[in-house]
């Protein structure tokens, strides 16, 4: 496996079912009011994402390619397993929402695959972007 690749620690995670709030589905499908379009007409997300109630990164979803790209500008050896493991829920919960929202059949012919499989997920090198230095 790949240095930087989430997959190997999370197959152990079976996630059967989730119950999505209103408020995250109204989201996903672009009835709230605050501007965002339906997730049907992108095929990026990019998800500012809080982990270990003080570190920021960014994940970039590539919806059509069911891929994400973890962007951490603190990248250490210590924190990699915190890190993975607070995001790795991405990886399984998504292809449950885009189902349950309809993305699939909304997005057909569109080189998207329906699949309970989870994402792809991989974290960008450090040297490919600025690090956040400590204090």
């Amino acid at each position: 496996m790949p240095a930087g690749t989430t997959d190997k620690p999370f197959l152990e995670w079976p996630v059967i079912s989730y119950k999505w709030t209103k408020e995250q589905l109204a989201l996903a499908r672009g009835n709230k009011d605050d501007g965002c379009r339906p997730w049907k007409e992108v095929d990026t997300l990019l998800i500012p994402m809080n982990v270990g109630g003080g570190h920021w990164l960014m994940a970039s979803v590539e919806l059509t390619l069911r891929s994400i790209r973890l962007y951490d500008p603190w990248q250490q050896e210590v924190q990699y397993e915190i890190r993975n493991q607070q995001v790795a829920c991405l990886r399984y919960s998504l292809p449950l929402m885009l189902n349950q929202i309809g993305f699939y059949k909304k997005r057909r012919g569109k080189n998207t695959t329906m699949s309970p499989e989870p994402f792809h997920m991989v974290v960008v090198s450090k040297h490919n972007i600025p690090q956040q230095k400590t204090g």
